[in-house]
């Protein structure tokens, strides 16, 4: 599983010097085994590679509903101008947030030291968020993925309950 979400580089550098041993007797199961061959297939294609002008195409489309909302709510005078701009910052904070998803992942430019410097100078000036409290809490996520009691992630009370279950905790 640590291959599939860390390129070589990383896992041939820093886990040799923690391997104690090989498992050879595990059986491999049908689905595990499509899935590496998928992945192999996907990688042999590049579909893993990222397209800097998907990501230019992205900024721009923020910068325009960034700028959208602070036209609407500082040059304008009417409070319709206000709740539309309103409406673009939230839009803008959506938006924002699946780039910072990829960029804690370090998945825009793959180099993990100037996603993590972008990401946290980015993501604390515009979205308020620390990109050491987001690692950790989605880390968490992955170990724990969709787990009702445990994942960071799903859990949003008191705004929304995933399942009537979380409502009978204490």
């Amino acid at each position: 599983a640590f291959a599939n979400y860390h390129s070589a580089a990383i896992y041939k550098r820093w886990l040799p010097p923690y391997l104690i041993g090989e498992v050879t007797d595990a059986p491999v199961y049908p689905h595990v085994q499509d899935f590496r061959e998928i992945r192999q297939e996907l990688l042999r294609r590049g579909l893993f590679e990222t397209n800097p002008v998907y990501y230019y195409q992205k900024f721009a489309w923020y910068a325009t509903l960034f700028a959208s909302a602070l036209y609407l709510s500082l040059a304008c005078t009417s409070t319709m101008a206000h709740m539309a701009g309103a409406v673009f910052m939230g839009f803008f904070w959506q938006q924002l947030a699946g780039w910072g998803h990829d960029i804690g992942h370090s998945s825009v430019s793959h180099n993990f030291q100037y996603d993590n410097f972008i990401g946290a100078t980015i993501g604390c000036a515009l979205m308020g968020i620390s990109t050491g409290w987001w690692k950790h809490s989605h880390n968490t996520h992955h170990v724990v993925c969709n787990s009702i009691e445990n994942d960071p992630d799903i859990q949003h009370m008191p705004v929304l309950a995933i399942t009537p279950e979380i409502m009978k905790k204490p």
